[in-house]
């Protein structure tokens, strides 16, 4: 399995045991779309390496933030109730997706003693400071900040006025905190800072000695995932992580979605309307740190390729025995398709193989033949997570009766009826 750093832009070859840290959701809202490309990216991506190596994949929940004490406020309900309540909702979207269940997901509020250890150790080490019963990182103590970005930091860091820091661009460890749930501390009633959760978690999964791959939204790049490293490597003076792979917005209209700018579709509404399988067709549509401006051009080109893949198959299907039906289901992907997809996740040359099979299937007439493209066809499907049922005798019988009839309201129907 190869991808290219996202820093460095270097190739990192990946065998046997991968670890994999994709940061995981705020759950005090319900998610949008653009939230699920990561996880989405990132499922196909322990799919296909999962066929030669073994992939311990953790994928963190943030069940305590200023976010989720907000919204406890602003809906009159417990914090625990809040996240809890849309936590259910990420689970039932993941489901809805075909995500495949990370290895671990563990939530914050389950880890902080682990977390006041953590941070007990940076002060310990020098890197980190107490003012008023909160905690903060110095970021002048460590010479590496930020360096590995690459990126004009003074331009980028937003000065945070505080008589507790010491410099205001030195970040939280542990708040301080009146409002809203907190734990005890050495330092006071408060909670952790946001940056140092996924740290923490990947020395306490990992270890000291780093991990293979960190993904998320291109957006945690600054300030989180710097933040995070800077902790990770202040604590085990070890690199973080081989590879930083990022994947980008999805915008409307040019302009990042976001719950602040109000201009996002919720995922559970869209998945409603158009079908998990459409979102995940948009989502590989074009190169993974790209953003895609969505708009009803894109929605229609996915359904009308789902639709190309699925009328397809199911025309093949319906000639095919109940028996052969059953050995289709456990055949394996192409090697071609495969292997696409092991360098740097090649999303574009997967599917220019998938729709040449989808050709040669429709031009194929030996029963014998077409049967064989179709177990690669569906076996590739699987790889990238898609998932179609297909009633064979029901399609078969409407098909055929709308045909026979040129009831092409039905067919419309019956597209409809396909894609979703």
């Amino acid at each position: 399995m190869k991808l290219i750093d996202f820093f460095s832009k270097q190739n990192k070859n990946f065998d046997k045991n991968i670890s994999l840290y994709v940061c995981g959701p705020t759950v005090y809202n319900s998610p949008h779309i653009g939230n699920m490309r990561p996880i989405i990216i990132f499922d196909i991506f322990n799919r296909v390496a999962s066929l030669s190596s073994k992939v311990t994949f953790v994928h963190n929940i943030t069940d305590v933030d200023d976010k989720i004490i907000n919204r406890s406020i602003e809906l009159g309900l417990t914090e625990k109730e809040v996240s809890e309540k849309y936590e259910k909702e990420y689970m039932k979207l993941l489901s809805s997706l075909n995500i495949l269940k990370p290895t671990y997901m563990p939530r914050v509020t389950e880890h902080i003693d682990g977390m006041i250890d953590f941070i007990s150790v940076l002060i310990n080490k020098g890197f980190a400071y107490e003012n008023n019963g909160s905690v903060y990182f110095e970021i002048s103590k460590l010479s590496s900040y930020g360096k590995q970005s690459g990126i004009n930091l003074e331009k980028l860091i937003k000065i945070t006025n505080s008589e507790n820091k010491k410099n205001p661009k030195d970040f939280s460890l542990w708040k301080k905190t009146k409002i809203g749930i907190k734990w005890s501390s050495p330092w006071g009633d408060g909670r952790p800072g946001w940056h140092t959760e996924c740290a923490y978690f990947v020395q306490k999964i990992f270890g000291n000695n780093g991990i293979d791959i960190h993904g998320g939204g291109i957006d945690l790049k600054f300030p989180h995932h710097i933040n995070e490293i800077a902790q990770y490597e202040s604590y085990t003076n070890s690199k973080m992580s081989k590879v930083w792979f990022y994947v980008g917005h999805l915008t409307i209209d040019l302009i990042k979605m976001s719950k602040s700018k109000k201009n996002f579709i919720s995922a559970k509404d869209f998945i409603k309307e158009h079908g998990g399988n459409t979102l995940r067709m948009i989502m590989i549509s074009t190169n993974i740190q790209k953003p895609i401006n969505l708009n009803d051009d894109v929605i229609t080109n996915s359904k009308n390729i789902i639709f190309k893949i699925k009328n397809s198959l199911t025309k093949a299907l319906v000639e095919f025995s109940t028996e052969s039906k059953r050995n289709i289901l456990v055949s394996t992907p192409t090697n071609s398709f495969v292997n696409s997809l092991k360098n740097n996740l090649d999303f574009g040359k997967a599917m220019t193989i998938l729709l040449q099979q989808i050709k040669e299937l429709n031009s194929e007439t030996e029963i014998i033949k077409k049967g064989k493209i179709v177990e690669k066809i569906i076996a590739n499907l699987s790889l990238l997570g898609f998932v179609f049922e297909i009633n064979y005798n029901s399609v078969k019988i409407k098909l055929k009766k709308a045909k026979e009839s040129n009831n092409f309201k039905l067919l419309d129907e019956l597209k409809k009826e396909i894609i979703k």
